[in-house]
């Protein structure tokens, strides 16, 4: 199991993961008994700095718990984590108050009780398994804990997902997500339609993949629904050479949006959702072959675990010019979450693609393709124009630039989807 340490906070792991066998130091300490008139000492300043740090820690673990309490469906009540807290800031405060009196006492005496010894060992061990454990909260990247739930979520839905046509190429899981309704389906528009009511518009396919991988290896990890494999990827990019199609990139996209920049005929977007490692492995190359360009949509909380991009390949594709790097939520939760959930999803991804230079333009693409109700505010507060979800469709329209839809493919032919 690989563990991932964010860079800014490896140094405070390893204070913690020195913290916790201090114990053990300390238990050698008490073989020398020149020692053991440092313990008082070290018993009330080591108080002191367990309070200050493991409070300003908890500030960021006990958020990272709620989120994985969440995704695995654990319901802890809300005072929980106040009290705990208040529970060992106590405890902190007992310390140095007896760390203080004990020091005296030895100052008196003039050598250290025994019967004191077993008492602070346990005190020490206390503070390292609880400064060890806040501190692996902390720095280490919690999102993991949060891919069950995502698959529990979603694989279902993909996993029958029906054979795609040209009329009908991706599962909206949206009817899944929501209360169904027995209003009859409406007619579809035309383009001329589509550009009268929401335009102006573009006819302008947007593909959207996420694994591209071995057909074996997506069967044996129950993905089928969600892999196309390698040769199929390059079929589908051979066709679109071979048929003089483009891919543009999406500042194109913002530029007919926003300025009424024309789109060339047979253009094409190509975006990959949730950042796979088998997009720097497998889609990227090829991509490079073809001279094509793509859009990744990256949920930066699980990057650098298992199965996902590093951070350190996404600085790669992103300084070729091959992809470009889009918000998708930092843990890849519904966006039928609460508002303050929704905002830290946003606001967290949209802020750590930022401090490495990524996400410009501004583009999001909803985790599971559904749209909340409060997402889109959110989404226009941060200056988001653009977003995407996993509803069929390829004529994109200015005013529904917050809700466009895409076109998901799997391992048959382009032409079976319309091309």
């Amino acid at each position: 199991m690989k563990v991932q340490l964010k860079p800014s906070t490896k140094h405070t792991f390893i204070v913690f993961l020195l913290w916790a066998f201090a114990p053990l130091a300390w238990f050698l300490m008490w073989r020398d008994k020149k020692y053991h008139t440092w313990f008082p000492k070290l018993l009330w300043i080591n108080g002191i700095i367990f309070g200050v740090i493991f409070i300003t820690q908890s500030v960021i673990a006990i958020p990272r718990l709620n989120a994985i309490y969440e995704a695995l469906s654990i319901h802890i009540p809300s005072y929980v984590h106040p009290s705990a807290v208040g529970f060992v800031i106590l405890f902190a405060l007992a310390q140095i108050y007896a760390g203080h009196k004990l020091e005296q006492k030895v100052k008196v005496k003039k050598h250290f009780p025994n019967n004191y010894i077993l008492p602070i060992v346990i005190i020490f061990a206390i503070d390292g398994i609880l400064g060890f454990a806040t501190g692996f909260l902390t720095t280490l990247t919690p999102a993991r804990f949060l891919k069950p739930a995502y698959e529990k979520i979603y694989a279902p839905f993909v996993e029958s997902t029906p054979t795609p046509t040209a009329q009908s190429s991706v599962i909206d899981i949206s009817k899944y997500l929501q209360t169904p309704t027995t209003s009859p389906t409406p007619k579809p528009l035309s383009f001329t339609q589509m550009d009268e009511k929401y335009g102006p518009c573009v006819t302008l396919p947007t593909l959207v993949y996420h694994h591209v991988e071995d057909l074996s290896i997506a069967k044996k990890n129950n993905r089928l629904g969600l892999s196309v494999s390698p040769e199929a990827f390059t079929r589908h990019l051979a066709y679109l050479a071979d048929n003089q199609y483009k891919t543009i990139e999406m500042k194109d996209l913002k530029a007919f949006f926003d300025n009424g920049t024309p789109i060339p005929a047979k253009s094409v977007l190509i975006t990959f959702d949730d950042a796979y490692q088998d997009i720097y492995e497998n889609a990227y190359p090829l991509l490079r072959a073809f001279g094509m360009k793509g859009t990744v949509f990256t949920p930066t909380g699980l990057i650098g675990n298992d199965g996902y991009l590093t951070w350190e390949q996404i600085a790669e594709m992103n300084d070729s010019g091959t992809m470009l790097f889009a918000n998708h939520t930092w843990s890849h939760k519904s966006m039928f979450a609460s508002n303050t959930e929704v905002t830290m999803e946003i606001e967290t991804a949209d802020r750590e693609l930022r401090e490495r230079n990524l996400g410009n333009p501004k583009i999001f693409a909803y985790p599971y393709g559904t749209v909340g109700k409060y997402s889109e505010t959110e989404l226009k507060k941060r200056d988001y124009t653009i977003a995407f979800t996993t509803q069929q469709g390829r004529v994109l329209c200015k005013k529904q630039a917050l809700t466009l839809p895409r076109v998901r493919v799997q391992n048959e032919s382009l032409e079976s989807y319309g091309f």
